[in-house]
């Protein structure tokens, strides 16, 4: 690689009183040292106001350390790599949001999504609380634009006995444009497949 290291994401259960998983970057270099490192539970802290379970997943997920009930947080799954500014942008599943890294000051620089701090409006220009739900494959395409895999799971614009069920979901591709100074993110391309296409609780 450009760098002679590697990015690695790795979740880990935290100690009491939060029981649950939480995120780590790493940036290990071919000889196994430690570069950087950005631990999400000291960056994003879990808050109970904006915790959304999201149906059985974070339980789920949390099986695999072996503890049960617990609560899967942020559950992040996607990491892309911006090795020439130094930054990193890091997707949220369970936040609906994803976040820009400052590698150098370890800092969030601004993050967008239903809990970003960014205004986010759709196509038509109408203002809307999310533009994606448990969404995967966040990628940096240009200058402030993404991509992403929007998998509409657990969509909170419809009724609440719906939105865990797969048939009521449309999963599909998105493009953002996103305007850090005037803290806005605007939808400006999406595909939405088929019907029967629909992938609730995988990327792209």
């Amino acid at each position: 690689p450009r760098t002679d290291s590697f990015l690695c994401l790795q979740r880990n259960m935290t100690d009491p009183p939060y029981i649950g998983l939480m995120d780590h970057i790493w940036e290990v270099t071919r000889h196994g040292e430690l570069r950087w490192h950005w631990d999400s539970n000291k960056a994003i802290p879990f808050n109970n106001a904006s915790w959304t379970p999201g149906g059985k997943w974070p339980n789920s997920d949390c099986s695999d350390f072996g503890v049960r009930p617990c609560k899967d947080w942020l559950h992040g799954n996607t990491i892309f790599w911006d090795s020439s500014r130094r930054a990193v942008y890091y997707n949220a599943k369970h936040q609906d949001s994803f976040y820009f890294l400052d590698m150098v000051t370890g800092q969030i620089k601004w993050s967008v999504g239903r809990w970003g701090g960014f205004k986010l409006f759709d196509r038509f220009g109408r203002r809307q609380p999310a533009l994606w739900y448990k969404a995967h494959g966040v990628e940096r395409i240009g200058e402030n634009r993404f991509l992403m895999f929007d998998n509409d799971y657990w969509n909170l614009t419809k009724p609440e006995d719906t939105r865990n069920k797969i048939e009521s979901a449309r999963s599909r591709a998105l493009e953002i444009l996103v305007d850090p100074q005037q803290m806005t993110a605007r939808e400006v391309w999406s595909w939405t497949s088929p019907e029967d296409h629909h992938a609730h609780n995988m990327g792209d």
